[in-house]
């Protein structure tokens, strides 16, 4: 088993095996070269809107924040 830190890994799964693999795996999807908008490219980190700045403050436009914190990368 690998070492995460002191601690061992819990994960007994191994590549190769009849076992039910108990890992999440999303097939990943070509993409398109060009893109209509930046807002295409987003993929599955969730966005929210931030109502109460936009109307503490007079605000006329939607402001929405990204949660990368959900993106196991944090790209």
């Amino acid at each position: 088993m690998s070492e995460i830190g002191s601690e061992k890994s819990k994960c007994t799964w191994t590549p190769n095996t009849t076992l039910h693999n108990p890992h999440n795996h999303e097939e990943l999807k070509p993409e398109s070269p060009i893109i209509n908008s930046i807002l295409d490219h987003i993929g599955n980190t969730p966005l929210v809107r931030i109502n109460n700045i936009t109307k503490a403050e007079g605000i006329e436009c939607e402001i929405l924040a990204k949660c990368e914190f959900f993106n196991a990368g944090g790209s």
